[in-house]
């Protein structure tokens, strides 16, 4: 008969549920998807004034993320934190596309620039 083998040994003796280690990656996700767009605006800052916003702003995520252990802790939780900063910014890029298309296509259809190529 098969034994069931693990993938990761390290997993068997880990204290953190599976289920909590996905939740907590779903919400850490969340909060680094929020901590990229901001990181990004304060190291634009950082660049032009030659301040140390930047830190400040990964110091204050830090803080704030107190979901980030208990996901790291389980291949699950990583992956979903990870699914969850592409995915979101992904989604929200494919639905600003989509409808900027159909506006276009929407513009051509009715020849309102129309002397636009």
């Amino acid at each position: 008969m098969a034994k069931f083998v693990p993938l990761i040994p390290a997993e068997e003796n880990n204290p953190t549920n599976l289920f909590v280690s996905i939740g907590a990656g779903l919400v850490s996700g969340l909060i680094k998807t929020v901590e990229g767009v901001v990181s990004l605006g304060a190291e634009l800052v950082d660049l032009g004034a030659d301040s140390n916003t930047a830190g400040k702003v990964e110091q204050f995520f830090d803080d704030v993320n107190i979901f980030e252990d208990e996901a790291q802790d389980r291949v699950a939780g990583r992956l979903v934190e990870v699914f969850t900063q592409i995915g979101l910014p992904a989604g929200a890029g494919a639905k600003l596309a989509t409808k900027m298309a159909s506006k276009a296509i929407k513009a051509k259809k009715t020849g309102k620039y129309a002397n636009l190529k």
